[in-house]
């Protein structure tokens, strides 16, 4: 019960997840009703739930309790032509080869099947392995060689999310990830506080990020793309 309140109270001071789960929505819903779709590396499977209709196989590398298949995301067990949508959020920057990744989802799309993509920017290492960052225009060329046509892209939020998000989680890295260490028992209180600071500031992140849209600075992206051919 208290983990929940936790998780909670922590996920209303992330405006990743505003611009993540919002834009990971909008995108489903413009992909089309009725379709087939694999969440490739799935893990707790958070993007099931904006899905009214069709049917969602969930992948992963390993077990876990939202996996119904296990398999690598270069090494797809999908036939070829199978699904209408494939979902592959925060995982090709942990794979070794990101264009056989993206042509293993080609080939399991069918013709004019739809990938949601995202890959983070300014956002901290994470996961391992975790081995590559993408500017947009990085990200647009790899799809458009991989045989994909970018039919929407958004942005993780622009300069005061991406500051925010990195001084949100300057605790956590300087506590080296272990939430349970000696430090870290030491240092709750200031964490709290510091939380509890995180949620009065988010909102002005992104009220600040809609006034000044420069995208110089992103945590990341999120894109809608179409099998071209």
């Amino acid at each position: 019960m208290l983990r929940r309140i936790w998780r909670k109270f922590v996920g209303i001071s992330n405006p990743f997840d505003y611009y993540f789960f919002n834009a990971v929505k909008s995108f489903i819903d413009q992909s089309g009703p009725g379709q087939v779709a694999v969440d490739v590396g799935c893990g707790n499977s958070p993007v099931k739930k904006y899905f009214r209709h069709g049917t969602v196989l969930s992948m992963d590398i390993r077990k876990g309790p939202e996996v119904d298949l296990i398999s690598d995301a270069c090494e797809m067990a999908l036939k070829d032509c199978s699904c209408d949508l494939v979902i592959l959020t925060e995982v090709l920057e942990h794979v070794k080869d990101p264009g056989k990744c993206l042509k293993e989802t080609y080939r399991g799309l069918k013709e004019k099947g739809n990938i949601i993509l995202s890959v983070p920017f300014l956002w901290g290492i994470h996961d391992e392995p975790d081995r590559n960052r993408w500017t947009e225009t990085g990200i647009r060329e790899l799809l458009a060689v991989s045989g994909f046509k970018v039919k929407g892209l958004d942005y993780k939020g622009g300069c005061f999310t991406a500051v925010f998000l990195l001084w949100k989680n300057m605790p956590l890295s300087i506590l080296g990830g272990n939430k349970r260490s000696k430090t870290a028992v030491m240092l709750f209180p200031f964490i709290v506080l510091h939380y509890i600071a995180a949620v009065v500031i988010c909102p002005l992140a992104i009220i600040l990020d809609k006034i000044f849209t420069s995208k110089t600075y992103t945590a990341g992206y999120v894109i809608l793309a179409e099998k071209d051919r």
